[in-house]
């Protein structure tokens, strides 16, 4: 188990805590997103400009944080606290507005205007058993991968928790 848990790392369980009650988000999932978006490296960035915990654009990050009445939240990236609240807010409007928790994350990876454009498509999107349109796999490898993975590092942070 110890092998296990080793490669799959909790920090900032006080901040994900603190998010999860705020949000009412399990603290497995932000933990799982945090593992495939940062490998929980607070100063994370990609080449798009994506950065922190959650690996927030700055564009999100100043939209979230204005609803949040966080200030300059776009320059707070780099802090583990505000990267977890916003992200793990963003994460919530996205499962709020999708329904589906799947659709939700490939809307955190791939963003909101693509998702919507597969929603629209049969080739990767269905009517699940409620009626309501979701979306079953994208056209980006790395997209499914990392819904993939958001989802089965799940389990272990359940029991992490």
């Amino acid at each position: 188990m110890l092998v296990i848990f080793a490669a799959y790392p909790l920090g900032y369980r006080d901040e994900i805590k603190m998010a999860s009650a705020r949000f009412d988000i399990e603290p497995d999932l932000i933990a799982s997103i945090i593992r495939a978006e940062s490998s929980f490296n607070p100063d994370a960035r990609n080449v798009s400009g994506a950065s922190g915990l959650m690996q927030l654009m700055p564009a999100t990050a100043r939209w979230m944080g204005n609803k949040m009445g966080i200030d300059d939240a776009h320059e707070k990236l780099f802090e583990p606290e505000v990267n977890i609240t916003i992200g793990t807010a963003y994460l919530k409007y996205l499962i709020d507005k999708f329904t589906d928790l799947r659709t939700a994350l490939f809307a955190y990876n791939a963003g909101e205007g693509k998702v919507a454009t597969w929603l629209k498509l049969d080739d990767f999107s269905e009517d699940n058993e409620n009626g309501l349109r979701i979306i079953t796999h994208s056209p980006y490898p790395s997209s499914n991968a990392y819904v993939d993975r958001v989802l089965g590092a799940r389990w272990i942070y359940r029991l992490r928790f």
